[in-house]
Protein backbone atom coordinates (compact mmCIF):
# COMPACT_ATOMS: atom_id res chain seq x y z
CA UNK A 1 0.00 0.00 0.00
CA UNK A 2 1.10 3.29 -0.56
CA UNK A 3 1.87 6.33 2.26
CA UNK A 4 -0.98 8.35 0.62
CA UNK A 5 -3.69 5.91 0.92
CA UNK A 6 -2.72 4.73 3.90
CA UNK A 7 -3.29 8.42 5.21
CA UNK A 8 -6.41 9.33 3.19
CA UNK A 9 -7.60 6.18 4.54
CA UNK A 10 -6.78 7.28 8.32
CA UNK A 11 -8.64 10.33 7.73
CA UNK A 12 -11.63 8.58 6.76
CA UNK A 13 -11.24 6.17 9.83
CA UNK A 14 -10.80 8.38 12.20
CA UNK A 15 -13.94 10.62 10.96
CA UNK A 16 -16.06 7.45 11.41
CA UNK A 17 -14.51 6.50 14.55
CA UNK A 18 -15.66 10.28 15.62
CA UNK A 19 -18.79 9.08 14.42
CA UNK A 20 -19.32 6.05 16.81
CA UNK A 21 -18.25 3.77 14.30
CA UNK A 22 -16.24 0.78 15.26
CA UNK A 23 -13.72 0.08 12.21
CA UNK A 24 -11.81 -2.56 10.24
CA UNK A 25 -9.04 -1.51 7.90
CA UNK A 26 -7.42 -3.13 4.74
CA UNK A 27 -9.08 -6.16 5.00
CA UNK A 28 -7.44 -8.96 2.79
CA UNK A 29 -8.96 -11.20 1.00
CA UNK A 30 -6.38 -13.36 -1.28
CA UNK A 31 -5.12 -10.61 -3.40
CA UNK A 32 -8.14 -8.06 -2.67
CA UNK A 33 -8.26 -5.45 -0.05
CA UNK A 34 -11.31 -3.70 1.26
CA UNK A 35 -10.27 -0.38 2.24
CA UNK A 36 -12.87 0.06 5.40
CA UNK A 37 -15.50 -1.54 6.73
CA UNK A 38 -17.35 -0.01 9.37
CA UNK A 39 -19.97 -0.72 11.74
CA UNK A 40 -22.03 1.96 14.25
CA UNK A 41 -22.77 1.26 18.01
CA UNK A 42 -24.36 2.51 20.22
CA UNK A 43 -25.58 1.91 23.39
CA UNK A 44 -23.81 -1.87 22.85
CA UNK A 45 -26.12 -2.44 19.38
CA UNK A 46 -24.80 -2.76 15.85
CA UNK A 47 -26.35 0.08 14.12
CA UNK A 48 -25.08 1.32 10.54
CA UNK A 49 -22.87 -0.61 8.39
CA UNK A 50 -20.40 0.92 5.66
CA UNK A 51 -18.24 -0.62 3.24
CA UNK A 52 -15.87 2.32 2.05
CA UNK A 53 -13.30 2.09 -0.23
CA UNK A 54 -11.23 5.57 -0.67
CA UNK A 55 -9.53 6.72 -4.13
CA UNK A 56 -7.74 10.17 -2.93
CA UNK A 57 -5.02 11.99 -5.87
CA UNK A 58 -4.70 15.25 -5.87
CA UNK A 59 -3.36 14.79 -9.79
CA UNK A 60 -5.58 11.78 -11.17
CA UNK A 61 -4.19 10.58 -14.15
CA UNK A 62 -6.95 8.38 -15.12
CA UNK A 63 -9.95 6.41 -14.82
CA UNK A 64 -11.14 4.50 -11.79
CA UNK A 65 -11.16 1.18 -14.19
CA UNK A 66 -6.87 2.53 -14.54
CA UNK A 67 -6.71 3.65 -17.90
CA UNK A 68 -5.51 7.05 -19.19
CA UNK A 69 -7.17 7.73 -22.82
CA UNK A 70 -10.00 9.98 -22.64
CA UNK A 71 -13.28 8.58 -22.40
CA UNK A 72 -17.05 9.56 -23.78
CA UNK A 73 -19.91 9.32 -21.38
CA UNK A 74 -20.60 5.90 -22.33
CA UNK A 75 -17.16 4.81 -22.16
CA UNK A 76 -16.93 6.37 -18.32
CA UNK A 77 -20.01 4.92 -17.04
CA UNK A 78 -18.36 1.50 -18.57
CA UNK A 79 -15.33 2.05 -16.85
CA UNK A 80 -17.12 2.84 -13.37
CA UNK A 81 -19.08 0.00 -13.66
CA UNK A 82 -16.25 -1.86 -14.14
CA UNK A 83 -14.44 -0.50 -10.76
CA UNK A 84 -17.55 -0.84 -8.86
CA UNK A 85 -17.80 -5.01 -9.65
CA UNK A 86 -13.94 -5.25 -9.13
CA UNK A 87 -14.54 -3.37 -5.70
CA UNK A 88 -18.10 -3.60 -4.84
CA UNK A 89 -19.91 -6.26 -6.63
CA UNK A 90 -18.01 -8.96 -7.22
CA UNK A 91 -19.22 -12.33 -5.72
CA UNK A 92 -16.03 -12.90 -3.44
CA UNK A 93 -16.15 -9.51 -2.39
CA UNK A 94 -19.88 -9.46 -1.45
CA UNK A 95 -19.24 -12.88 0.46
CA UNK A 96 -16.65 -11.57 2.49
CA UNK A 97 -18.20 -8.14 2.99
CA UNK A 98 -21.05 -9.40 4.03
CA UNK A 99 -19.86 -12.04 6.37
CA UNK A 100 -18.83 -8.62 8.46
CA UNK A 101 -21.73 -6.55 7.75
CA UNK A 102 -24.47 -8.74 6.93
CA UNK A 103 -26.76 -8.07 3.90
CA UNK A 104 -27.73 -4.36 4.50
CA UNK A 105 -24.70 -2.24 4.59
CA UNK A 106 -24.16 1.13 2.46
CA UNK A 107 -21.88 1.69 -0.34
CA UNK A 108 -19.56 4.70 -0.05
CA UNK A 109 -16.60 5.84 -1.62
CA UNK A 110 -14.44 8.57 -0.29
CA UNK A 111 -12.07 10.60 -3.79
CA UNK A 112 -9.70 12.97 -3.50
CA UNK A 113 -10.29 14.56 -7.26
CA UNK A 114 -11.18 12.74 -10.51
CA UNK A 115 -10.44 12.81 -14.35
CA UNK A 116 -14.29 13.79 -15.75
CA UNK A 117 -15.05 14.16 -11.99
CA UNK A 118 -18.81 15.31 -12.58
CA UNK A 119 -19.05 12.13 -15.10
CA UNK A 120 -17.36 9.66 -12.95
CA UNK A 121 -19.27 10.56 -9.32
CA UNK A 122 -22.45 10.53 -11.64
CA UNK A 123 -21.74 6.62 -12.98
CA UNK A 124 -20.79 5.63 -9.39
CA UNK A 125 -24.31 6.64 -8.33
CA UNK A 126 -25.80 5.09 -11.24
CA UNK A 127 -23.77 1.81 -10.50
CA UNK A 128 -25.13 1.45 -6.63
CA UNK A 129 -22.62 3.35 -4.81
CA UNK A 130 -25.31 4.83 -2.06
CA UNK A 131 -22.36 7.74 -0.82
CA UNK A 132 -19.91 9.46 -3.08
CA UNK A 133 -18.23 11.95 -0.54
CA UNK A 134 -14.83 14.03 -1.21
CA UNK A 135 -12.10 13.24 1.73
CA UNK A 136 -12.24 17.71 1.83
CA UNK A 137 -15.50 17.47 2.78
CA UNK A 138 -14.26 14.69 5.12
CA UNK A 139 -11.73 16.98 6.23
CA UNK A 140 -13.83 19.97 6.82
CA UNK A 141 -16.00 18.35 8.96
CA UNK A 142 -12.94 17.36 11.44
CA UNK A 143 -11.75 20.79 11.58
CA UNK A 144 -15.26 21.69 12.67
CA UNK A 145 -15.63 19.01 15.14
CA UNK A 146 -11.88 20.16 16.36
CA UNK A 147 -13.55 23.96 16.27
CA UNK A 148 -16.82 23.34 18.80
CA UNK A 149 -14.27 21.28 21.07
CA UNK A 150 -15.66 17.64 19.87
CA UNK A 151 -18.93 17.67 21.47
CA UNK A 152 -21.21 14.55 20.84
CA UNK A 153 -18.31 12.90 19.00
CA UNK A 154 -15.52 10.48 19.76
CA UNK A 155 -12.37 11.16 19.18
CA UNK A 156 -9.50 8.75 19.59
CA UNK A 157 -5.80 9.96 19.81
CA UNK A 158 -5.12 9.41 16.57
CA UNK A 159 -7.95 11.75 14.98
CA UNK A 160 -6.86 14.43 17.32
CA UNK A 161 -3.87 14.54 15.44
CA UNK A 162 -5.39 14.74 12.25
CA UNK A 163 -7.67 17.31 13.42
CA UNK A 164 -4.50 19.43 15.16
CA UNK A 165 -2.56 18.73 11.40
CA UNK A 166 -5.91 20.24 10.12
CA UNK A 167 -5.81 23.14 12.25
CA UNK A 168 -2.45 24.43 12.06
CA UNK A 169 -2.86 24.16 8.13
CA UNK A 170 -5.49 26.46 8.25
CA UNK A 171 -3.95 28.84 10.69
CA UNK A 172 -0.83 29.12 8.59
CA UNK A 173 -2.87 29.17 5.35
Amino acid sequence: MKPMADLFENIVTGWLTSKGYFVIQNLKDGRKEHDILAIEIRNGKAGNARHIEVQCSSEPMGYLDGTAKKKNPKQIMQAVKKYVHKKYKDASVQKQIEYFLGKNYTKMFVYGRLKDEPSQVAALKANGIDEVIKVSNIMDELLNMKKKKNKGNFITAYTNRFQQMLKLYEELS
